[in-house]
């Protein structure tokens, strides 16, 4: 090792993975310029994009994930397995880093479990109620594993998990101070204001539902906030036309735009996501890790429709942990239809104390200091 301590990072494949490590990058880069800091990650992947475009430097790697059954897909999918793990072999040894801090995806099992082997220290922090497999085979064999949710717990050595919450963009994480200090308790008032997301790609099942119910919302005293995903947008934005008079595409640096939205608001994609979260009531949504994290830093009651092709079925535990905590109502995907979900929000927008109580349970169930207590455990370690 150089005297210049040096933490590599793995996370890739999707941005559930990679945002969370971003975070406590940011943070660590912020707090001890000092630290040289590396990702580790796919080629093909998001990660090569992302993470340089964050000022980080990359070092690419094969990785390609595992085939479900038996099928002759499995060769290629051992042989880059058998590639990525001499190229991590030999970024290990030139890099002797201090820390490898992995987040899940392909990447993470290669060179985490080669710098455990080599005596490297190791940290994970899986984000979801269910961790993937990757990450459930790390925790065998690294120093510590930071979780976001109390349900993931049992599926790791008790003497090595830390519940510390997913990390999360220093610039939400402040308007979600500052909203909770000009207001303690939220006490949402009609019109309600509705934040409608399937994430950044977008939801078919979400879009087909919302503008099947079009008929029946356009009756209420509502403000929609739909962000449609790209895909979509031009098909979404059309439906509403026939029910509002006053729609727009609001583009993502219009503060003004969002701070002030009309009754309805349909853009494809929102960058500025704190001036959405510091004024919606209520979510729509899927639920996955990071929405939920923000969200209930902002103390947002969500009905959540799990995304019912995940691997582990991680988003409907993701929810369902929401919904134990009272903290929002669930929807599986398949019962997603215009009626159930007018019958939904009928049931919560006329019920204001229980939306009320709802958003208090949010809150409860964010933790706005999970990037510094990361960032803490790497400290340890330099």
């Amino acid at each position: 090792m150089s005297d210049t301590p040096k933490v590599l990072f793995a996370a890739g494949g999707s941005g559930g993975h990679i945002f969370p490590a971003l975070a406590v990058a940011k943070e660590l880069r912020a707090r001890r310029p000092d630290v040289e800091i590396a990702f580790v990650g796919s080629d093909k992947r998001m990660e090569a994009r992302l993470i340089p475009e964050a000022g980080f430097r990359f070092i690419p790697v094969a990785a390609a994930g595992f085939p479900r059954g038996l099928s002759l897909r499995w060769v290629p999918a051992l042989w880059t397995l058998a590639r990525s793990l001499f190229q991590v072999i030999g970024i290990a040894w030139r890099e002797r880093p201090n820390l490898v801090f992995a987040t899940g995806g392909f990447v993470s099992g290669p060179i985490t479990g080669v710098a455990a082997l080599m005596g490297i220290p190791t940290i994970i922090h899986d984000s979801n109620a269910v961790p993937g497999l990757t990450n459930s085979w790390l925790g065998k064999i690294v120093r510590e594993v930071h979780i976001a949710f109390e349900d993931a717990a049992p599926h790791f050595p008790a003497n090595k998990v830390h519940l510390t919450g997913n990390p999360i963009r220093p610039e939400i994480v402040a308007a979600a101070q500052s909203g909770i200090n000009a207001q303690p308790e939220r006490e949402p008032q009609p019109p309600y204001t509705i934040f409608i997301t399937g994430g950044s790609q977008g939801s078919r099942r979400i879009n087909n539902a919302i503008t099947g119910a079009l008929p029946e919302l356009a009756t209420i005293p509502l403000r929609l906030i739909h962000q449609t995903g790209e895909g979509e947008y031009p098909t979404v934005r059309a439906a509403y036309g026939g029910f509002f008079s006053s729609h727009e595409r609001v583009a993502a640096e219009n503060e003004d735009a969002l701070a002030n939205p009309r009754n309805v608001t349909v853009t494809p994609f929102v960058d500025n996501m704190k001036a959405i979260y510091a004024q919606a009531d209520l979510m729509i949504c899927r639920s996955g890790a990071m929405t939920i994290s923000e969200m209930t830093l902002f103390g947002i009651p969500a009905i959540m429709v799990p995304l019912p092709h995940a691997k582990t079925d991680e988003q409907r535990k993701n929810a369902q942990a929401v919904v134990a905590a009272g903290a929002g109502v669930m929807i599986e995907d398949a019962n997603m239809t215009p009626e159930n979900l007018v019958k939904t929000l009928n049931d919560l927008l006329g019920d204001p104390t229980r939306l009320a109580e709802m958003s208090a349970n949010s809150r409860k169930v964010a933790k706005s200091n999970a990037t510094t207590d990361l960032v803490d455990a790497v400290e340890r370690y330099l």
